[in-house]
């Protein structure tokens, strides 16, 4: 699942953060010091964005819950809650998640919740954003930097 993320969203992070390297002909250092930051950015992104799947309030993100388990997809909460659950439980993922059953949507959160898949998630987000905010301490003081970190604030934070 992480392979997943990494290759789709913590990439397009990545590479939009250091194009602005690039346009400003910026040293190499900068260029991997962003780069590090876009990767680590979209990583916790991705898995803040498929625990809102699960959590988030529907008027406020405009995303229904359940929308992942409609399209069949073990995003991060499924695979962590399929770790820890118990046999039942986790037939339970599968069947919604290979039928697509959206009806389910109820008992998979429930699920979730009883193995604490989303607190491990948002743990694991967590984690990448402080490797972002790491790879910051390479870029100098500045109001851009700071803008920066408002953003990694953001995305962890977001409707919740």
């Amino acid at each position: 699942c992480t392979d997943v993320i990494k290759y789709k969203t913590a990439q397009l992070f990545a590479a939009s953060c250091r194009s602005a390297a690039l346009l400003a002909n910026a040293p190499t250092a900068i260029d991997s010091v962003l780069n590090a930051f876009g990767m680590n950015l979209g990583m916790a992104y991705q898995i803040v964005d498929d625990t809102l799947d699960y959590v988030a309030d529907e008027a406020v993100t405009g995303k229904s819950i359940g929308d992942d388990l409609a399209e069949g997809k073990p995003t991060m909460p499924i695979v962590i809650a399929m770790e820890k659950a118990d046999d039942a439980s986790r037939e339970a993922l599968k069947r919604a998640i290979t039928q697509r059953d959206i009806e389910q949507v109820g008992s998979v959160i429930d699920i979730l919740e009883k193995t604490d898949a989303i607190k491990a998630v948002l743990e694991l987000g967590k984690s990448y954003i402080a490797k972002a905010n790491e790879a910051l301490e390479g870029l100098p003081k500045s109001v851009y930097r700071d803008s920066l970190e408002q953003l990694t604030s953001f995305v962890i934070d977001r409707n919740f």
